[in-house]
């Protein structure tokens, strides 16, 4: 952990940016602007311990719909720690639905029984969690979510989320990453977020998004969402998200979107996009679904588990998918 050697200029560049960082030596915490609707608390900015990144590759685990505080969250938990202790992420990022089944209910004791006190008894896990929000996760007020970021029951700070939309970028010697996290019930329309954040909170996050894409220059572009745009499982497509993000995605060059919400793991692959399903960390899989582009589906995977996305080089990646034992069940390379 290297805090102490974070630049000045550099924190102060962090936190002017809204809802962007970067994390090449030091990592920031910019969400919203004070008075924005994803400000922490008081508008204070707070920095996080540097973690970083190997020297040549940058790394990361994806989970999502993990929050049923059960035994298979549990068991993919254990297997999260051991394949963390063998890739040494640069992070986990957390997909959504992250409490089952009602969110976070204005109560952060519930992010603490859900969340840290399944996963930070491993050692391995503790390393920065990026997190988004999901469907359940807006059952109440998601902001509980957001503003544990700076709640003292966040051990370590591991759990990160400035905002419900931002942006991570990651530098090793031989890439530059930019990660993008964004949520996606609020693209979609929540009636709930919109009293509490603004009706316009849907409009800003795709116009922050056009924009700092426009702006990224980053050898790989990522983006997370807990909602699929196509999926093989029982959700299926989802309508808006193929009507307005897909577009985007494919007009600013983005390699990968990670996504939850099915329980499975897959790989979809169509027309030059890749569209991964990590939504298998705590509850059964449900039905099949048959909406996914024809002859797009690469992997479709039903048991409990998560994903690792491996970068070393500006032109290819790594996606394995591992099972609940932590055993690699699946591999490809992506472009």
């Amino acid at each position: 952990e290297r805090s102490d050697t974070c630049e000045v200029e550099r924190l102060a560049r962090c936190d002017e940016e809204i809802a962007g960082t970067s994390d090449m030596l030091c990592t920031c915490h910019s969400g919203a602007a004070a008075g924005e609707p994803g400000a922490s608390p008081g508008g204070a900015t707070p920095t996080w311990p540097a973690f970083e990144a190997n020297d040549t590759c940058l790394s990361f685990l994806v989970i999502g719909d993990a929050g049923s505080r059960g035994s298979t969250q549990r068991r993919v938990a254990a297997a999260l720690a051991r394949v963390a202790d063998e890739l040494q992420p640069t992070f986990v990022a957390l997909v959504g639905d992250n409490i089952y089944g009602d969110g976070a209910e204005e109560d952060p004791q519930l992010i603490v029984e859900f969340w840290r006190d399944v996963y930070l008894p491993h050692r391995s896990l503790n390393r920065p969690w990026y997190v988004v929000t999901g469907n359940h996760d807006w059952h109440t007020d998601a902001r509980t979510e957001r503003d544990f970021t700076t709640h003292p029951s966040n051990t370590g700070g591991w759990w990160r989320m400035p905002h419900f939309w931002y942006k991570r970028s990651f530098s090793t010697l031989s890439l530059t990453a930019d990660v993008f996290f964004l949520d996606t019930q609020i693209w979609k329309g929540s009636s709930l977020a919109e009293s509490v954040l603004g009706r316009a909170i849907g409009e800003e996050q795709i116009a922050w998004f056009r924009s700092e894409l426009a702006a990224s220059t980053a050898d790989w572009k990522v983006a997370l969402g807990h909602h699929p745009v196509y999926s093989a499982g029982s959700h299926g497509t989802t309508e808006v998200l193929l009507e307005e993000l897909d577009p985007i995605l494919r007009e600013f060059g983005v390699h990968a979107y990670f996504n939850g919400h099915d329980h499975n793991k897959q790989l979809i692959q169509f027309e030059g996009m890749n569209y991964v399903t990590s939504g298998a960390g705590g509850l059964s899989p449900r039905s099949r679904s048959y909406e996914e582009p024809e002859d797009s589906l690469r992997h479709l995977l039903l048991n409990p588990g998560f994903a690792s996305l491996r970068m070393c080089d500006a032109a290819t990646s790594e996606l394995m998918f591992y099972g609940e034992a932590g055993e690699r069940q699946a591999v490809e390379v992506l472009s």
